[in-house]
């Protein structure tokens, strides 16, 4: 379903493009969140931002879409107190740092996500670790390793 999500974009990006080329992927990477529903998607350019929340509205599959800016914090419970506390949440993605057969060897996989986890937890609190193995909805043929980050920010 990622990947299909990704390319439904990918593909609303290139028709509001003048002289688009089929072969440009504006959709960098897209880290979906299943438990939430939700999903974040990395793009070429802030340039394409405004195309990209076009696709509020838009039917996906059977649902619809919601496009919204993600500026990196998000109010906890709708509270509008003036100092209150949020989360922020970064992703970052690594791309290509696994081969194939490292994937798929349950050893390697598990040390070098531990290995991941460990070292990035020296640069921030890390909340996840998703990499993807081939025969997951998320596997896109490219080795890619996500890792959410999540810091506490006090509004004012």
């Amino acid at each position: 379903m990622a990947s299909q999500l990704k390319a439904f974009v990918n593909q609303h990006i290139q028709s509001r493009i003048p002289g688009a080329s089929r072969a440009t992927n504006y959709v960098l990477s897209l880290m979906p969140d299943f438990r939430n529903g939700c999903a974040i998607i990395n793009l070429e350019s802030e340039d394409l931002l405004q195309i990209a929340l076009k696709l509020d509205g838009a039917p996906f599959r059977k649902v619809r879409l919601t496009a919204t800016e993600c500026d990196g914090s998000e109010a906890q419970s709708g509270s509008n107190e003036s100092n209150q506390r949020s989360l922020a949440s970064q992703v970052i993605c690594f791309l290509g740092t696994l081969s194939r057969r490292d994937l798929c060897n349950d050893e390697v996989y598990f040390s070098a996500k531990e290995d991941i986890e460990t070292e990035c937890a020296s640069h921030g609190n890390v909340v996840s670790v998703i990499i993807p193995r081939p025969g997951d909805s998320l596997y896109t043929g490219i080795s890619q390793i996500f890792v959410e980050f999540c810091i506490s920010v006090t509004r004012f």
